[in-house]
């Protein structure tokens, strides 16, 4: 089979596997989920009767929160970015 050439596609469905999808949507959803609420409280904060001083205070606790919610979310994106990044460089690298 001389001359014959073989192509193949190297598209995100071949890279990615179902388990890497299901846990990438999830991860997005909990993001998600975590910044709604916290623009939820933060708006109500912004609508409430209380003194600025203790609404600043208020809202730099909830961004704390915020942020350490978010943080295993954005290390577990990252790890199946870096995942997702070795397998296609694994099929790159032995389809020639």
């Amino acid at each position: 089979m001389a001359g014959d050439q073989v192509t193949y596609s190297l598209n995100s469905s071949h890279c990615y596997s179902a388990e890497a999808e299901t846990a990438l949507q999830e991860e997005l959803r909990l993001l998600a989920d975590i910044e709604a609420r916290y623009e939820e409280e933060r708006h109500s904060l912004q609508r409430s009767t209380l003194p600025e001083a203790v609404k600043g205070r208020i809202c730099r606790q909830l961004e704390t929160v915020r942020d350490s919610l978010r943080g295993p979310h954005v290390q577990r994106l990252a790890e199946l970015h870096d995942e997702l990044l070795r397998r296609k460089l694994y099929l790159l690298e032995t389809v020639h």
